[in-house]
Formats: structure tokens, sequence, C-alpha cells
């Protein structure tokens, strides 16, 4: 934990710079989608200390496999697709919001339900707020605004989807030789998101239970997250041609490794 909130730390300090570095000249969906979901990631290793430090860890598989979505996005970002995969993610967005719309505005039965859950919803105001036209016209809009993305994937596929057969996590993964990562670590956590693993905490004997101690599990969580904060800090500081600091963060990240005299990785 303490080197975790060591690199923690310099991740706070490292996103000014790199913000500073990324808004040159101009913000623009390369740019927003880049820094949200580095800053996505930030917030959620927050709370994953936070967790911890109040006992309170019973989540932090779920947690830690939100953050290890976060590093993968992100390596898949800082790459020379930075922009259509921005743009990308973008389109997905907007699309999933008029599909929303779509839905709740409907006079279907799924319509019909949804405004039955949300009996207090003003789907008049809704509306002017939106702005928006029919679905069909708004999405024929995207069409238009995101031609260059829909030249390489369908409009319903995931963002990251630009290079064929990156339908999932794991396909994704494996585009990116994460394998091992995938195999040994997220689907490990995944048990926990989809409650397969319920029993993880318990040790039956006889007619006795027992509730385990957390400590390793906790720790081991303490280190993929470190291990996946330090290389995006660092897969940052390269993609934004960002070496004194680069050379800085690894100097400092070494002392403090020999200091602990720990096996961070």
């Amino acid at each position: 934990m303490k080197m975790l909130k060591k690199v923690l730390k310099e991740a706070h300090e490292a996103a000014p710079k790199v913000v500073e570095k990324a808004l040159q000249n101009r913000i623009d969906i390369p740019e927003a989608v880049t820094l949200a979901f580095f800053e996505d990631m930030l917030k959620k290793i927050e709370s994953f200390v936070f967790l911890i430090e109040n006992d309170q860890d019973t989540s932090i598989d779920i947690v830690t496999r939100s953050v290890f979505e976060n590093y993968i996005y992100l390596r898949l970002l800082l790459s020379k697709d930075n922009k259509i995969l921005s743009r990308s993610y973008m389109l997905r967005k907007k699309y999933k919001e008029i599909k929303l719309y779509e839905n709740i505005i409907s006079s279907n039965k799924t319509g019909r339900k949804i405004r039955a859950f949300l009996p207090k919803l003003d789907v008049e105001k809704m509306k002017q707020i939106a702005k928006y036209g029919t679905p069909e016209h708004e999405i024929e809009k995207l069409k238009k605004e995101f031609s260059d993305v829909l030249e390489k994937r369908q409009l319903k596929h995931n963002w990251y989807d630009i290079y064929g057969n990156t339908k999932n996590i794991e396909q994704l993964c494996f585009k990116l030789e994460m394998h091992a990562e995938y195999e040994l670590i997220y689907t490990s956590l995944s048990k926990e998101v989809h409650s397969m693993d319920i029993m993880k905490r318990w040790r039956i004997e006889g007619q006795n239970a027992y509730l385990l101690n957390t400590t390793e599990s906790d720790q081991f969580n303490s280190q993929v997250v470190s291990m996946f904060l330090l290389e995006t800090i660092r897969n940052l500081y390269e993609f934004y041609n960002l070496r004194d600091d680069l050379k800085k963060f690894n100097t400092l990240i070494k002392i403090n490794y020999q200091i602990s005299n720990k096996n961070f990785f």
C-alpha cells in the first residue's frame, strides 16, 4: 500500500504537466477522451485506497478490475491511433445516449416500462433539454460527423473495435499482447463482479465456518493497481514527449523501490 500511495502522489503531480502539454494548442476530442480516462483511473484508485484503509475491502476486486480496464484503454489510446480511437469512443458515447433517449420516449413496451420506473420523469422537459430531433435524424447526423470512424467499424460495435476481431475485453487484451494479464488477473477479478466467488472469504470445517483474513488479497490487488498506474504514467509521459519528467519519475520510483526493499513487481 505504501508504494501505491507514493505512485498515486506522483500521478497527481504528473496530471497538471500532462494536461498542460496536451492542451498546448486547444482541447479537442482526442485530448478530452484521453485525459478523462486518466482522471477516471485516478478517482478509482483513490476509492481503492480509501476502502482498504477503512477496512471496507469487500469490493476491491471490482475496483481493481475497473482500474485494469482503464489501464487497457489508456494503453490502447496512447498510440499512433489516438485520434481515431478517441473519436470512436465519442461516437459510441453519443450513440448510446441517443438510443437511451429513444427508449425513454418510445411508445413501445420498453418505453412504457422505463417511464413507469421513473414516474417523476418529465419527458417533455427532457426533450427540451436534449434538443434532439427524432432519434433517426440524430443518428444520421452522427454517421456524417464520424464518417471516418465508420469506415473502420460498424456503428453498434464497441469503440475499440477499429481493428476487427476486438469485440470484447478478451480479444482486446490479446490484441495488446496481454494474454497473461487477462488470464491471471482479469478473469480472477471478474469472479466477484459476477458473484461467482462468494465463498472466497470463508473456510468451512465440519460444522464450523470461519471468516478468512483478506490481507494477502489486498496486497496482491494493491501491487496490481500500483503496476497499472505506474505504467500508465510512463506511457503518458512518453506519449506527450515529457522526457525529463519521465526520467525523474523513473529515478524516483527506483529510489522508493530500493528503500522499501520489497518485491514490488
